[in-house]
């Protein structure tokens, strides 16, 4: 293939025009700035073990690309490193990365959900700037900095979870985030930036401690209401083994549970407390269970997470659940009623969720 590579750093890569996915030799330590830029043809690529870092704009408008294997050894991801790859659906960022770079995923329009771990300390200008798809985000604590514009215009950001190690939110930081909801905003912040909130007409409320040091006068929408109240602490970030366990019959990726792989004589599951998504078709086909547990701080239900569990039965849906995906609990035979947090009255549709003979009902939310 059409690899230029000197003193084990890949420095170009010629596209080919029926080429449509690629290994990178073993060997490779750094991936070049813009050593894949603008390859349109390019769906697929394979990083191997030993690559340390993504240059500046390595794979930036690579307007094909859906799917890119990123391994641990990398340990940071430079500025515009992904700028523009509109296909990408999905990725996981290593333990090890440290560092993501301005505009790093800017414009990443079909992503859909991302976890950081926690190992990043800081969120730089624009690194996510109008990913319009991503419905979810997981800020781990060590992350001391979201910087200006990081979250500018996702659309569809519903709620975001900021861990009591950050100490600063830069301007228009969530810009634009016209499905944002909900936030609380920990003790540790001291200064929120010009706009950080600006453009969100669904958030009518703020948690807000009442000692930051520096608040701009207009880093709120003019409707939003501030509930001064002290916070203690916001650990809604559980803490993550330095490697993605695999424990028992559970597949987990840092806050993800990714996938259950079934026993046929269990027939009640509970979910593992330090897990915030149940990842898409995670339970699919799953027919042996009968019961599900998840656990308080469980924020996203993936798309066809519990498609075709025939005989599962109940199900608890906790208050602190934001988004329930397409299809997740379709073809449930058994799931004769569930209780909803009361939140999801009017953010979601029924039908598209849940089987035509469940019974829907809502409750309000549980007294702390």
């Amino acid at each position: 293939m059409g690899f230029k590579i000197k003193d084990n750093i890949l420095i170009d890569y010629y596209e080919e025009e029926n080429v449509t996915e690629v290994t990178i030799p073993d060997g490779v330590t750094s991936i070049d700035e813009q050593a894949f830029y603008g390859c349109r043809n390019l769906t697929s690529v394979i990083i191997p073990d030993g690559v340390t870092s993504i240059g500046d704009a390595a794979f930036s408008k690579c307007s094909s690309l859906t799917d890119i294997t990123i391994p641990d050894s990398v340990t940071s991801i430079e500025n515009d490193a992904f700028y523009n790859c509109i296909s990408l659906t999905d990725i996981t960022i290593p333990d090890n990365v440290n560092s993501i770079g301005e505009g790093a995923f800017y414009g990443c329009s079909k992503l859909t959900s991302i976890i950081i771990p926690n190992s990043v300390t800081s969120i730089k200008d624009e690194a996510f700037y109008n990913c319009s798809n991503l419905t979810s985000i997981i800020i781990p604590n060590g992350v001391t900095y979201i910087e200006d514009e990081a979250f500018y215009g996702c659309s569809n950001l519903t709620s975001v979870i900021i861990p009591d190690s950050v100490t600063s939110i830069g301007d228009e930081a969530f810009g634009d985030c016209s499905s944002l909801t909900s936030i609380i905003i920990p003790e540790s912040v001291t200064s929120i930036g010009d706009g950080a909130f600006y453009g969100c007409p669904k958030l009518k409320t703020v948690s807000l401690t009442a000692h930051l040091k520096k608040k701009s006068d207009k880093f709120l929408p003019e409707h939003t209401q501030i509930i001064n109240k002290k916070i203690k602490s916001v650990r809604n970030t559980p803490e993550v083994p330095e490697k993605s366990p695999q424990t028992d019959n559970f597949v987990i990726s840092n806050y993800l549970l990714a996938r259950y792989n079934e026993s046929p004589d269990i027939s009640e599951i509970t979910i593992p407390d330090n897990i915030l998504i149940i990842g898409e078709r995670s339970f699919q086909w799953c027919r042996s269970i009968k019961s599900i547990r998840l656990p308080d701080g469980v924020r996203k239900i993936g798309n066809m997470a519990f498609l075709q569990c025939n005989n599962l039965a109940e199900i608890n849906i906790p208050d602190s659940v934001t988004s329930i995906g397409n299809k997740a609990f379709y073809y449930c035979d058994s799931l004769q009623n569930i209780s909803l947090p009361a939140h999801f009255r009017e953010t979601i549709e029924i039908d598209d969720i849940f089987p035509e003979h469940t019974e829907i009902t809502y409750r309000a939310r549980s007294p702390k």
